[in-house]
């Protein structure tokens, strides 16, 4: 996991991804920059804002739906 947000990293998305293709399955896949983190006046407070975000994501994911950090401050 992603040592930040405690995420699935860009790997097991890969993963993931091929299985869903795999399974023929319809998905959905989104991309979400958080823009604006690196203008937060301490690196401490950018890491909190990308921490609040993918916690408040993970809140709402359904049992099946997937969420990773990709790199920086995107997650898919």
């Amino acid at each position: 996991p992603d040592p930040l947000t405690g995420l699935p990293r860009q790997l097991a998305l890969r993963e993931h991804l091929r299985q869903q293709v795999r399974s023929l399955a319809p998905f959905s896949l989104a991309v979400l920059a958080v823009d604006g983190h690196d203008a937060l006046p301490s690196d401490a407070q950018a890491d909190g804002a990308l921490r609040a975000v993918a916690e408040a994501l993970s809140t709402t994911l359904r049992p099946d739906d997937f969420l990773a950090r990709l790199d920086g401050a995107r997650l898919a």
